[in-house]
């Protein structure tokens, strides 16, 4: 039997864990009221923890913190692309690029029974893999509106039962659940690419025609054009992004196709980076037809850096612009 996986954290009202920055802040302050000796619940939790694994950014965020919390308790870090360990750390702490199965499997081997899993990326990830028993949710009195979420897509609903609750008189409030097994995505040996769906709009600016020509000049039953543009998005897509638009299209018929390249920069559900998508379609004179968009593999960074997939885009009859991605490699 695997080693049982918890989570214990805290959020904002609205589901945060951190501002866009990666910024606490917002806990900080909150726990400037908790009276001294309390800790909320965190010590009885900790008692029995074998081993913690979390991301790089929970990490981070806990070197900030001054001293090492953890003692000799065995700590992963978790790291696609790896990194060196800064000095003055204990031997316990390592870093990982296995999927969660295949590190609760290691870990379970090396006769870990409880998994401390922490990072909102992290406990999608392992949530998503089918991993997790138990999810402690204290609830700070603040909304911050956006951030980085504490839970993304699922490949399946994750059904809970609410075990217990617990008001503190500083605002908190800290609720218990038990993930129901059998309703929780399957357990694969192998971790699956399944699509994360977001969604979003925009709203473009800074529209410029361009002047570069094709050579040799081609006349064709259609004007064709190039321009660039700025799109700004809002959503689970925050950002903006750069655009090379280029275009065969009669405005009199409502007949052509274009074709844009998009470079953005910001975020996609609190996970920041840049990446590239491109986009097609044609114009019947009464609709969109043969569509054709794809992210590019290749072009991410930072938190997106191995992101792919697909999505589209649609234009309500009021004019408002809507667009979604179906992104793999974020887990």
């Amino acid at each position: 039997m695997l080693a049982k996986c918890s989570v214990f954290i805290a959020t904002s009202l609205d589901g945060y864990i951190a501002r866009r920055d990666g910024s606490i802040d917002w806990l900080n302050e909150a726990n400037s009221s908790v009276p001294p000796g309390e800790d909320c619940g965190y010590g009885t939790f900790m008692a029995d923890v074998d081993a913690l694994v979390m991301g790089r950014n929970t990490f981070e965020q806990v070197l900030s913190f001054g001293a090492w919390p953890y003692g000799s308790t065995p700590v992963v870090v978790l790291s696609q692309q790896g990194f060196t360990l800064p000095p003055g750390l204990p031997p316990s702490v390592s870093v990982s690029n296995q999927a969660p199965v295949a590190l609760v499997t290691c870990l379970t081997e090396q006769g870990a029974r409880k998994i401390y899993v922490d990072g909102g990326l992290t406990i999608q990830s392992f949530l998503a893999a089918g991993l997790i028993d138990d999810i402690t949710l204290t609830f700070i009195p603040v909304l911050l509106g956006s951030g980085k979420p504490l839970f993304g897509s699922l490949p399946a609903d994750v059904h809970l039962a609410h075990e217990a609750v617990t008001v503190f008189e500083f605002g908190f409030v800290q609720s218990r659940y038990r993930v129901i097994r059998g309703t929780s995505p399957a357990i694969q040996s192998e971790p699956e690419d399944t699509p994360m769906k977001m969604t979003g709009t925009f709203k473009t600016k800074d529209f410029k025609p361009g002047v570069l020509a094709p050579s040799p000049e081609i006349q064709t039953g259609l004007p064709t054009g190039v321009a660039t543009m700025e799109k700004l998005y809002s959503g689970d897509i925050e950002g903006r992004s750069a655009t090379l638009f280029s275009a065969a299209f009669n405005p009199e018929t409502g007949k052509g196709a274009y074709c844009a390249m998009e470079s953005f920069e910001g975020s996609l559900q609190g996970r920041h980076g840049k990446f590239n998508f491109i986009h097609s379609a044609a114009a019947s004179g009464t609709d969109r037809v043969n569509e054709f968009f794809s992210i590019v593999e290749g072009s991410g960074t930072d938190d997106l850096h191995n992101i792919s997939g697909s999505g589209g885009m649609r234009v309500d009859p009021d004019g408002t612009h809507h667009i979604w991605f179906d992104v793999v490699g974020l887990s």
